[in-house]
């Protein structure tokens, strides 16, 4: 344990030192290694000593974070994962996404590939070959790079980087939380409507805006973004392929009204849900103060998975807040200020604008290679 540690210790000040404890403490881990196998490390906080010490192994000594997540535990943990997917792979699965579906539409315009013969909408009413290759392929390859695409980055996890199961380590950790903010290039956010409940998850943000003074970059997305774009591409490329598929059979339109009205609540969903979280930040941001906020030791009654006592959060972060803020009121002041800023200017306005728009509706444009070659065969009669 490095001398700083027990300076702190010693004198029975409970405060996070702005240095690390020791140069091991200030650790990042690969992003790709956190979003392995669809983030599942990040879905459940159920875990064995084993488990945590080999979580804690995959993260790494370095001299700076490329970037620090900061997240609530007490969220829907798979919207928190399916967000990080969106934010770090979805550039790359559109790209590629987006060139797969123009070569398969290619090699079936050349007929390449197989299709079946239908009336066409979009030629004069004469058998033409129909096919959803497109869409179909578009959306698998979308998928699959979300899923498999390696973010390169190294970052801040708690359950990563803080040893979760020796409690010296832990206690490093915590207390280098200072000097890894202060390390942090930037940060990510994924609000939740639990984000402003928990002290640790305002403390990170407060203390990253404070280390930084606006120098740093932050970036807040809520949680429903993942979820929402994921469910409207699947959901579109249906839609977009019932002119392709039911287009001339009976029963087409009622299927292809069907599929429209799923589509159209797919993009009512996340609206109507993060409109209601603007009106619950709108309530957690008036009524915050540092007395009302929450951590995972008081909710437990300090105690752990094995009966034994847990050191309490609420006082180190006190002591630490007294000492990086000047006091718990001044604390609440810049939340209601700095971080109410930050809040507002990126969630108030719909995180719902032209980029989420081109992810969620990038299957029309799959579509349409398809709709061109129809349109171009039905100009040739």
């Amino acid at each position: 344990m490095s001398q700083e540690f027990r300076v702190v210790f010693h004198h029975g000040h409970w405060a996070m030192p702005r240095r690390a404890t020791s140069a091991e403490m200030l650790r990042a881990v690969p992003a790709e290694k956190v979003l392995e196998r669809c983030g599942t490390h990040l879905w459940s906080q159920k875990r064995s000593t084993s488990q945590k010490a080999e979580l804690f192994e995959h993260s790494k000594p370095v001299t700076s974070i490329d970037e620090f997540w900061s997240h609530s535990w007490h969220g829907r943990q798979r919207w928190k994962v399916w967000c990080l997917l969106y934010v770090k792979n979805a550039w790359p699965a559109l790209f590629v996404s987006t060139a797969t579906a123009a070569l398969v539409a290619l090699l079936f315009a050349f007929e390449l590939l197989p299709g079946w013969v239908k009336t066409s909408n979009y030629a004069p009413p004469e058998p033409h070959a129909y096919g959803a290759w497109g869409c179909w392929t578009g959306v698998l390859t979308y998928l699959l790079m979300i899923i498999l695409w390696k973010p390169r980055a190294d970052v801040f996890v708690d359950l990563f980087c803080i040893h979760q199961a020796n409690p010296r380590l832990k206690a490093e950790g915590l207390l280098s939380i200072g000097a890894i903010l202060k390390n942090s290039e930037s940060m990510l956010l994924l609000w939740d409507d639990t984000y402003l409940k928990r002290l640790w998850c305002v403390f990170e943000l407060a203390g990253f805006l404070r280390s930084h003074q606006a120098q740093g970059r932050l970036v807040i997305k809520p949680t429903i973004l993942g979820p929402a774009t994921f469910w409207n591409v699947i959901a579109i490329t249906f839609v977009v392929s019932t002119d392709l598929v039911f287009s001339g059979i009976p029963g087409g339109s009622v299927t292809r009204f069907l599929l429209v009205f799923i589509t159209t609540c797919a993009v009512a969903w996340p609206i109507l849900v993060w409109r209601r979280g603007m009106v619950t930040l709108k309530r957690q941001l008036a009524e915050f103060t540092f007395a009302k906020t929450v951590c995972h030791c008081c909710m437990r009654g300090h105690i752990d998975d094995n009966g034994g006592p847990i050191e309490c959060d609420r006082e180190l972060l006190g002591t630490s807040i007294c000492n990086w803020f000047g006091s718990v009121d001044e604390f609440d002041n810049l939340v209601r200020s700095d971080v109410e800023a930050e809040l507002k200017k990126q969630l108030a306005v719909s995180p719902f604008g032209y980029t989420w728009v081109l992810h969620a509706g990038v299957p029309i444009l799959w579509a349409q290679g398809c709709f061109v070659q129809l349109k171009q065969k039905g100009a040739k009669a």
